[in-house]
């Protein structure tokens, strides 16, 4: 079962860790409500291109508001948002800026760089 999360829904920060402890693959977007950028990327066609990439491919979809996971987001070094983070059999490479994000780059790290 694919789950789209989102911290504003799922905000207990103990239930979203043990989530990803679940997880091998996920994709993380990492957001805040203070960020200009984020709300327009929250609406962009790109990140609901990346949620049906997501469904179509199993791969878990995380939106995590960092004032509300700040552990998670200093794990994931995240220094500036929107983000994104992705992680393929417990792997994962630095944060990326969300807006440079592409469904060629996520599928090439997911059939190339993290295996």
């Amino acid at each position: 079962m694919i789950k789209f999360l989102m911290t504003s829904k799922y905000s207990d920060p103990t239930f979203i860790r043990n989530e990803l402890k679940l997880q091998k693959s996920a994709i993380l977007l990492f957001s805040a409500e203070w960020c200009g950028p984020c709300k327009a990327y929250y609406n962009s066609p790109m990140k609901k291109i990346i949620q049906e990439w997501c469904a179509v491919n199993q791969v878990n979809f995380f939106y995590l508001n960092i004032d509300e996971v700040p552990d998670l987001a200093e794990y994931y070094e995240i220094k500036s948002v929107p983000s994104i983070i992705i992680i393929n059999s417990n792997k994962f490479l630095p944060p990326l800026q969300a807006q440079s994000v592409t469904i060629d780059l996520i599928e090439d790290i997911f059939l190339r760089q993290l295996k």
